[in-house]
């Protein structure tokens, strides 16, 4: 049996989404026509950070060190991929960017809503390679026959061009 809990926090992960991509945290600026060449891979870096006991209770074990980010772009629209969870978002002539999804993890009975706001840094003198920085939010959340379980993540990160 579901529960109208589990409807509602999907609803809020929906919404916070939509907010996410109508421009919050992207500064509010047009959309760009000449824009930052986002599109790569990258390896996200977190600093040293434990998660507690209700993450660790839906199996999440810490914070998605070293996985690869997925990005690609279509003018100032993003798509992307992190740890199987699909990503939509946009980027600014500045380099402000936001992603952000929601998807059922079915293995591990839960859903999980990632999201990640910032600015693209070149990271060589030549302007070369670009990486990223910004902050990274997770809900993690199971309706399971115990009751509704809840968990959060909220980090900076930086990850690097591959």
């Amino acid at each position: 049996m579901t529960s109208g809990r589990f409807v509602l926090a999907t609803t809020a992960a929906l919404a916070a989404l939509g907010a996410l991509l109508s421009g919050a945290g992207c500064g509010n600026e047009a959309p760009c026509t000449d824009c930052p060449a986002v599109e790569g891979r990258y390896q996200l870096s977190f600093p040293d950070a434990g998660v507690s006991s209700d993450c660790t209770r839906l199996g999440i074990t810490g914070l998605p060190q070293g996985a690869d980010l997925e990005v690609s772009r279509n003018g100032n629209s993003l798509t992307g991929t992190l740890e199987g969870v699909s990503l939509l978002g946009s980027v600014t002539a500045s380099g402000g960017f936001a992603l952000g999804g929601t998807q059922a993890n079915v293995d591990a009975g839960r859903t999980d809503t990632l999201n990640l706001a910032g600015r693209t840094q070149p990271l060589g003198a030549d302007g070369g390679m670009v990486g990223l920085e910004g902050t990274f939010t997770a809900s993690y959340s199971n309706p399971g026959a115990g009751g509704q379980q809840n968990c959060a993540l909220n980090s900076p990160f930086t990850a690097t061009r591959r």
